[in-house]
């Protein structure tokens, strides 16, 4: 039977919907990938290609529906073009997929406009891109603060991409907030305060583009000086920036 998941993708042509979720593989938990067509009432293994391991990241194509992307842990990237049924390894210019993966909480970004593009958050090592569709990868934001990348576990580290333009993304990272590329992750700049301590979840709102960012302290920081936590909204691409977990004063 079908444990536990960290993530999942939903088909959303469907209804009830087709879901896909990332299993744990942990022991009596042969299956990696789980798919349900009845809206999770029922599940079954489409895991075909895939070795056992942990699925800590997984994306559906939103412009082909029968595309996935899941990042396997000490795996790397695999790909599926028929909904799960089979998969294959798309790891070229990955670093060592013995090393990838490894936390939770990693995510994979398909470009709705351009499904070629894609970008993978792997906390404590960095951010991958592809401009074809997986066939080749190349590790961007050299220029990011490393230890940013290395601390990341729970409520740090992540993600986000402009709905509008894909070379604009922003990456929260440990102990040093949040920071912006224009150029599809050639260069990166930090745009948050020094109060937004860690960049946590992250999210764009597709209507306004509003920006939002989560800053939470990680186990045993609840008391550090100078660190505002809650959430965090920017109108203009981060150049300013207001607290929405208080009620103005």
């Amino acid at each position: 039977g079908m444990k536990s998941g960290r993530d999942f993708a939903i088909d959303p042509r469907t209804s009830p919907g087709t879901i896909y979720l990332a299993g744990d593989a942990s022991v009596g938990n042969s299956g990696t990938v789980f798919k349900s067509v009845d809206g999770g009432k029922n599940w079954r293994e489409a895991n075909h290609g895939l070795p056992v391991a942990k699925v800590t990241a997984i994306a559906i194509d939103p412009n082909n529906y029968d595309t996935l992307f899941a990042a396997l842990r000490s795996k790397g990237v695999y790909k599926t073009h028929d909904g799960g049924k089979n998969w294959t390894a798309v790891n070229v210019g990955l670093p060592n997929p013995g090393k990838l993966f490894e936390k939770y909480g990693n995510k994979i970004l398909i470009n709705h406009f351009f499904p070629d593009v894609i970008y993978i958050l792997d906390k404590g090592n960095g951010i991958y891109k592809t401009v074809n569709g997986g066939k080749t990868w190349k590790v961007i934001g050299k220029d990011l603060p490393k230890a940013g990348f290395n601390g990341t576990i729970h409520y740090s580290g992540s993600l986000t991409m402009d709905p509008k333009n894909s070379d604009t993304l922003y990456v929260g990272l440990y102990k040093h907030g949040v920071y912006k590329t224009i150029d599809g992750g050639e260069s990166w700049r930090k745009i948050s305060p020094p109060y937004i301590r860690h960049g946590g979840a992250m999210d764009i709102d597709h209507q306004d583009g509003n920006l939002y960012v989560a800053s939470v302290p990680e186990g045993g920081e609840e008391d550090i000086t100078n660190f505002s936590f809650g959430i965090y909204m920017s109108r203009d691409g981060g150049v300013s920036w207001q607290a929405i977990h208080r009620s103005e004063e």
